[in-house]
């Protein structure tokens, strides 16, 4: 009998609640090539293929959506634990986007900034272009985005935040 990692699990359950195993690395603040990997390493300990590689996109085999069913009992369950023993609720993690050119220039006095207003939270930062990370946020995968948009023939800086932050 083996036991199955929660955190092969929960890779597992992003990939399939994003539909992306982009979107699944970056929730998870991983690679993609690791939640690939360990997706594979899942379907070798529970013996059996996850998904449907002949169906478009992300479709579960009739095993898999036994094992996200059972995975997410099993994450409940773990989570639950984790709560009742360690009394402080996790840190927050504020998500920023910004596009590569401006990292350098922009984002160590961000940093700064947002650490003086509390020590306890924590940062993902997505580098990527303009657009991309604008979608990212309108689709609630960003929490924060500083861009470059075309507004009246000129290019303005935009920093746009969602109402989770901004209250």
């Amino acid at each position: 009998m083996a036991d199955i990692p929660t955190e092969l699990l929960r890779s597992l359950i992003a990939v399939v609640d994003c539909r992306s195993y982009t979107k699944a690395a970056q929730r998870l603040g991983l690679t993609q090539s690791t939640v690939s990997t360990q997706i594979k390493r899942l379907q070798e300990v529970v013996g059996c293929t996850l998904f449907d590689k002949s169906a478009p996109g992300v479709k579960l085999t009739e095993n898999g959506e036994r094992v996200v069913a059972s995975g997410r009992r099993i994450l409940s369950i773990n989570d639950e634990c984790i709560s009742h023993i360690s009394p402080e609720p996790s840190e927050p993690t504020l998500r920023i986007g910004i596009p590569s050119h401006f990292i350098g220039a922009m984002l160590s006095p961000a940093i700064c900034q947002i650490r003086g207003h509390s020590h306890r939270i924590r940062l993902h930062i997505q580098s990527d272009i303009s657009d991309k990370l604008l979608t990212d946020l309108r689709d609630g995968e960003l929490d924060l985005v500083v861009a470059l948009t075309l507004s009246d023939q000129r290019w303005e800086f935009v920093t746009i935040g969602r109402n989770r932050w901004y209250g």
